[in-house]
């Protein structure tokens, strides 16, 4: 973890292109996001709080958002829940919060 930060509450954003595919083909991509690079960089942005765009809610999308989350429990603890717009289809762009829930309350 970098620094020190008390009571702060630390909230960053990420559009983490067509999450989790990489791509808008749609078809299986060639390119899809790598969740464990994905789950130490946003452990090392030491973040409680995550706005994330271009999300999918696919099948394959929710598994990635638990491999990530597994992740990032694993680097730095803590309990995170993720929230993605339910409106919309499936593969289109959806935006969403990821977050600390040890940390903060999202409502």
């Amino acid at each position: 973890m970098v620094g020190t930060r008390a009571n702060a509450v630390r909230v960053g954003t990420w559009n983490i292109r067509w999450f989790p595919d990489g791509d808008m083909t749609p078809g299986p991509s060639t390119i899809p996001t790598d969740l464990r690079w994905l789950s130490c960089v946003i452990a090392w942005m030491n973040v409680d709080v995550l706005a994330v765009q271009e999300i999918r809610t696919t099948a394959e999308a929710q598994t990635a958002w638990e491999a990530v989350v597994d992740g990032i429990v694993g680097l730095c603890g803590g309990t995170w829940t993720v929230q993605v717009q339910p409106c919309g289809a499936a593969k289109a762009q959806h935006v969403g919060f990821l977050w600390n829930t040890a940390r903060v309350t999202l409502s």
